[in-house]
């Protein structure tokens, strides 16, 4: 029988091997693909020649001829059914130019043009300059002297950048608050190993607290009370960053001198105020400072950056590199259905994508400082007094967008770009911001984004309107460490236009507000959004101002955890005061938060941190669990029944008639038909917001006493405008599977539950990515396998059962797709060891894997299988045990009976 078996595999194998007769579309110089496939395919390598056809065996040098391949094809109406793929080879690919696309390199909802790394293979796109380790040398003797720490001083080595032809390094520019940024690109900045090196700065950590009472705001000057910075007389382009006006705010401030008999700094431009708390600094760009492992200073005359590396730098090889481009790195001018996927891109002054309308001109500073009829000369008169004090904008001709404050940052109007897509990509080390997008259809999944100077991700699309929803979703991917160079109202994520979906992403270590939002119809779910507003005071994690537009709302925060807020020192303030989960401000409006998880916010007997703040009308607080926070949900305060709209305020009239126009728009009154009655709501005198069936659990510290009276039901505020029931104040552990651990799922049988049936009990695995969704890890097991040296009969026949996976998939018959697994890998293990090689199959069974793991994440929220918790966990721990470990064919059979055990237990 076994012998049987054999010569079936045999003639199997050589039936495989016959000459093929396809009849798949194959463009002209491009590598001919499957008929399942039907999508053209170029490659680009370091090693290879833009004469080249752009063939997998002939592949161009440069991505820009790959685009003009590409763009031929679409152009001449050959771009197949299913688009086109450009490949790129292994390695780092430096740009110092937007790679720019526009209506003439766009795909189409089918047949995406994508760009993306040759599987199994890593590839960067660098907007930086590689420095040779090899250029350093030890500084000389008379350039230690300015630096104050010499023993740190005789551990710092210098690089020639001038004399190794780098000569871009970009200027220190002042930024800071509302319109005070410049629209400057920022300056070029050291990268070792991936990581941004710190700007030589005092002190190494944390700020120089400063009282109000040295505050000279006429002089555009203050007073200090230490030593150092008279250490900084002669320094050279020296800058300080912080807060020395409003404490939300936080400036970056360039230093005209320094007296040191009266030991008063006095700044170039800036804005200085007195305020109810006292500010804070740091100094930064500073030789004199240099004295701890990661910091840099660069002599921009001199063309030099001095450096102090790590203590094995003479034994160990790094990359080093200094950020360079001026430009994004993607620019989408108008473009359609453009995906990239499965890279790096990194190191730039700018952005990593910018996606706007055709022809967009990104207004200069001036320019912008006039739509938003900022024209107060004063403001900008060098000899004035005022506090605000900058010189004139026709000096910074250099074009920006604003992405950050929500109400007017990016101010494109137009359509913007559709279906652009980024996927599995590491995107990090940009000064200015890292996706920023205008337009519909935008997806970003699974992505890594980290050390963005601004705003991480800015999207706007939809239409106001007719409510039509712009389709965007920011799914899975993982935002830290944004906004260290603008340091205000710069998120993580800023949201605006309609029907955004932000789920499953998480989101942390930011200066200021860490999402910030407006517009109409959002959900934001199962996301992770902690350790924010580390900075400031007065702000919080998730901020939103839409009481200057009422009519913006539908928005929805529902099964996310928000934790790690309100405890970090700022300047003088060991705990911080006025910080919040959520906030709409100024007594905004519409809130919709449900079944979320709150903890660790504030400390004990906290000044105003509190989890929730809504104060306006229609805002809803429901099943939500509070957790060692150290106030809930704050209503307002005062019931003042005889109070209505003061309508002899300019302001406060205009947001009534915005709401009374928008009320009498169809759609608007069937979607939020509460604008009909708004007028006579106000938020004083109308009981309109919601508190209930929310579990409080103060275990730490109990409910702060600071700032009013807590409700029983834990809130806080008139309890005659508070509507709600079926609320728990807790201060005993009621039953947490780990409440030592941070596991906030509550035992299953307690009566609470019973109790409060609007009260979501959460599995804390919910929260934060997923990893790519199945479709994306077929895709790229399709991928793969396209590009295995193997016959077209061969891989025809394995696309063909792929294909019924996607099918299935797309249809979302998850038990379908598992069991099409089984028979794709039947069919590879067919091919194995003949056709495909051992480790080939290795790993296709690995990826395999993957994708069976991705979908039965997905089904499960499908489906009903609690009694199959164990059967469930075995199955997941041997795919584990199998990925991690040797002989993946041995275990083939036991594989594919595990799966089709998982296809049982799904709907």
């Amino acid at each position: 029988m076994r012998k049987g078996k054999k010569i079936m595999c045999i003639m199997l194998a050589a039936f495989l091997l016959l000459p093929p007769n396809l009849t798949s579309y194959a463009a002209a110089d491009a590598e001919p693909m499957s008929n399942s496939q039907n999508f053209a395919s170029y490659y680009v390598d370091n090693n290879g020649s833009d004469s080249n056809n752009g063939s997998k065996k002939a592949p161009f040098k440069s991505i820009q001829k790959a685009q003009e391949a590409v763009r031929s094809l679409i152009g001449n109406g050959k771009l197949p059914s299913g688009g086109a793929k450009v490949y790129l080879r292994e390695g780092t690919y430096y740009l110092y130019d937007s790679l720019v696309f526009g209506p003439e390199d766009s795909g189409t909802e089918n047949g995406k043009i994508t760009y993306t790394a040759y599987p199994g293979e890593e590839v960067s796109l660098s907007g930086s300059k590689p420095i040779e380790q090899s250029w350093f040398r030890p500084i000389q003797e008379e350039e230690k002297v300015r630096i104050i720490d010499q023993e740190a001083a005789g551990k710092v080595l210098v690089a020639d950048l001038r004399g190794n032809d780098i000569t871009e390094y970009g200027v220190l520019n002042t930024r800071g608050y509302h319109y005070f940024n410049k629209g400057q690109y920022m300056a070029a900045e050291l990268i070792v190993n991936g990581e941004n090196q710190t700007l030589a700065r005092y002190p190494n950590e944390g700020t120089i607290p400063v009282d109000n009472k040295y505050l000279l705001p006429e002089e555009m000057s203050f007073k200090y009370d230490i030593d150092r910075p008279s250490s900084w007389a002669n320094a050279t382009d020296a800058w300080i960053c912080g807060t020395l006006s409003i404490n939300y705010e936080n400036n970056y401030y360039p230093i005209e001198s320094i007296n040191t008999t009266e030991k008063k700094i006095k700044l170039k431009e800036g804005k200085i105020k007195t305020y109810y708390t006292n500010g804070w600094y740091f100094a930064e760009n500073l030789l004199e400072e240099l004295d701890e492992t990661g910091e840099y200073y660069i002599d921009r005359e001199e063309g030099k950056l001095y450096y102090l590396p790590p203590a094995d730098f003479s034994t160990k090889s790094y990359k080093i590199e200094l950020s360079t481009i001026g430009k994004p790195i993607f620019y989408f001018n108008g473009a359609k259905n453009i995906s990239v996927t499965n890279m790096t891109i990194e190191g730039g002054r700018g952005y990593a994508a910018l996606g706007t309308t055709k022809d967009y001109q990104m207004m200069t500073y001036g320019e912008f400082l006039i739509k938003n009829n900022v024209t107060n000369p004063i403001t900008f008169d060098p000899t004035s007094t005022h506090f605000l004090r900058l010189a004139s904008p026709a000096d910074y001709p250099e074009a920006q967008v604003f992405p950050g404050h929500i109400w007017d940052g990016f101010l494109d109007d137009g359509p913007g770009v559709v279906g652009i897509e980024f996927t599995n990509c590491l995107i990090r080390n940009f000064g200015q911001g890292g996706l920023i997008f205008r337009g519909t259809k935008i997806k970003l999944e699974n992505n890594e984004i980290k050390n963005i100077g601004g705003t991480g991700v800015f999207m706007s699309g939809g239409d106001y309107e007719t409510l039509t929803s712009s389709e965007n979703t920011i799914i899975s991917n993982t935002i830290h460490r944004i906004g260290y160079q603008h340091k205000a109202y710069n998120p993580a994520i800023a949201l605006q236009g309609v029907g955004g979906r932000v789920a499953y992403n998480d989101v942390f270590d930011g200066p200021h507000c860490i999402i910030n939002f407006g517009g109409n119809d959002h959900i934001f779910e199962y996301n992770k959004i902690h350790d924010a507003v580390k900075e400031c005071l007065d702000m919080d994690a998730i901020y939103t101002r839409n009481e200057i537009s009422p009519q913006q709302r539908g928005s929805v925060f529902k099964n996310n955890y928000i934790y790690n807020l309100g405890i970090f020192p700022v300047g003088q303030y060991t705990k911080q005061f006025n910080v919040c989960g959520i906030r709409t401000d100024n007594n905004g409006h519409a809130l919709q938060i449900y079944n979320n998880i709150f903890a660790n916010i504030g400390s004990d007997r906290a000044n105003n941190v509190v989890a929730v703040r809504a104060q306006g009308t229609r805002n809803t607080i429901k099943g939500n669990l509070f957790l060692d926070c150290s106030a809930t949900y704050w209503g307002f305060d005062n019931y003042k029944p005889e109070m209505t709209w003061n309508t002899a305020d300019a302001e406060t009239l205009r947001r009534l008639e915005l709401v009374k126009k928008y009320a009498a728009n169809p759609i608007y009154a069937a979607r939020y038909p509460e604008l009909l009655t708004f007028d006579q709501e106000f938020y004083a005198a109308v009981a309109t917001n919601t508190f209930e069936e929310n579990l409080t659990v103060n275990i730490k510290f109990p409910l702060s006493l600071i700032n009013g009276a807590i409700l029983p039901s834990g809130a806080r505020g008139a309890q005659q405008l508070m509507l709600g029931t079926n609320n728990r104040a807790l201060t005993e552990d009621p039953g947490f599977a780990g409440y030592g651990s941070g596991n906030y799922e509550l035992n299953a049988g307690l009566a609470l539950l019973d109790q409060m049936p609007s009260f979501k009990n959460h599995n804390m695995n919910e929260f934060g990515p997923k990893g790519l969704s199945g479709k994306a890890l077929t895709e790229n097991l399709k991928d793969y396998i396209n590009n295995l040296d193997i016959n077209k009969v061969s891989k025809e026949l394995l696309l063909k059962s792929l294909g019924k996976v996607t099918d299935a998939l797309s249809k979302e018959q998850y038990k379908q797709v598992l069991l099409h697994m089984t028979a794709f890998l039947a069919q590879a293990k067919l091919q194995s060891p003949w056709i495909i090689t051992n480790d080939q199959f290795d790993y296709i069974l690995v990826e395999s894997v993957n994708i069976c793991k991705a979908v039965f994440a997905t089904a499960e929220n499908n489906s009903e299988n609690s009694d199959s918790v164990t059967k469930i966990k075995q199955i997941l721990e041997f795919f584990k045990s199998f990925s991690d470990g040797n002989d993946k064919s041995g275990k083939y059979k036991e594989l594919t009976e595990k799966i089709k055990a998982l296809a049982g237990l799904v709907q």
